[in-house]
């Protein structure tokens, strides 16, 4: 999937429930609360797909951190197992 696309997909998520939210109110009987519900389930999921790439991509920059700070790093340096690392 190209990145912009794959980027946009939350945000269309959200739109989606937001306009579900708001055409919910002309419309009445079960069917008012099937768009409700749906509106609702879209939102969350953007939300949820939201954090989940912050988190991941938070995990990524400090994984790569710790790796540059084990490779280049100074002797003072721990590793995650605790073992000092030496200047390569």
């Amino acid at each position: 999937m190209p990145k912009p696309v794959y980027e946009a997909v939350p945000y269309a998520f959200l739109l989606g429930g937001v306009a579900a939210i708001a055409s919910a109110f002309d419309v009445s009987g079960v069917s008012h609360l099937l768009i409700l519900v749906s509106g609702a389930m879209l939102i969350l999921s953007s939300v949820v797909v939201l954090k989940m790439r912050r988190d991941a991509r938070r995990w990524a920059r400090r994984r790569a951190a710790l790796k540059a700070r084990l490779r280049y790093g100074s002797p003072s340096v721990f590793s995650p197992w605790g073992i000092k690392t030496k200047n390569r």
